[in-house]
């Protein structure tokens, strides 16, 4: 829980709140502990109001949520749905729905969890707010991204793929002025069985152009 001041120095608490399981979708096979819902208070920037988040628990016995349900503090009226595809069932101390700036324009952005891989990747679909038009927008190329990391201080952003115990690849990008995504880095650590042993490959865009050098490595 996180307790924040807006723009009028009143305090606003930050939490998510799981809602009672409705009978009716008792017994179904997927994250039982989430289908009754759940409601989300974050603050997407400090000169606006605090946006409530309901995760409207699903009808379909194999999916977690239908849909998001987005209105402002004390609104009764919803500003916004979001329609949900199909999330994979998760575990109870999964982070599944997050407000970060993800595109560093100072405004939060929103990302819910889709799906978790046996070796650790996750999927995401992610809607940056537009300031503009006060809406939450899906942007696909950043939704695209597997385990996605977002760093504010060098502004750039990290996508992590884990093939096995040992092999990977990772790749690094920043966001341009039109909003793009533009790769600036990439590592690739895999087996080779001619030579018995782990090669990386790793490439950096330097003026326009990659520039790759590889090494043989351990695990």
């Amino acid at each position: 829980m996180t307790v924040q001041l807006n723009q009028n120095s009143e305090k606003i608490i930050e939490n998510c709140i799981t809602l009672p399981l409705n009978q009716k979708l008792k017994n179904s096979t997927t994250s039982e502990y989430l289908r009754g819902g759940v409601i989300c208070n974050f603050t997407i920037h400090k000169d606006l109001p605090i946006y409530k988040f309901h995760l409207v628990g699903g009808i379909d016995i194999y999916n977690v949520f239908d849909r998001i349900e987005i209105s402002k503090r004390n609104e009764n009226t919803l500003s916004q749905t979001l329609e949900i595809e199909r999330i994979d069932p998760l575990k109870e101390d999964e982070e599944f729905f997050v407000a970060e700036d993800m595109n560093f324009d100072g405004y939060k952005d929103i990302r819910l969890i889709l799906y978790q891989g046996a070796t650790g990747n996750k999927g995401y679909t992610i809607w940056l707010f537009d300031p503009s038009k006060n809406l939450f927008i899906e942007k696909k190329e950043l939704s695209e991204l597997v385990s996605p990391t977002f760093n504010s201080k060098t502004k750039t952003i990290r996508a992590y793929y884990n093939y096995s115990s040992c092999e990977y690849l990772n790749q690094t990008y920043k966001i341009a002025k039109n909003g793009k995504l533009i790769q600036i880095s990439k590592e690739r650590q895999e087996w080779i069985e001619k030579s018995k042993s782990f090669q990386q490959k790793i490439g950096k865009l330097k003026n326009g152009i990659w520039v790759y050098h590889t090494r043989l490595t351990q695990c």
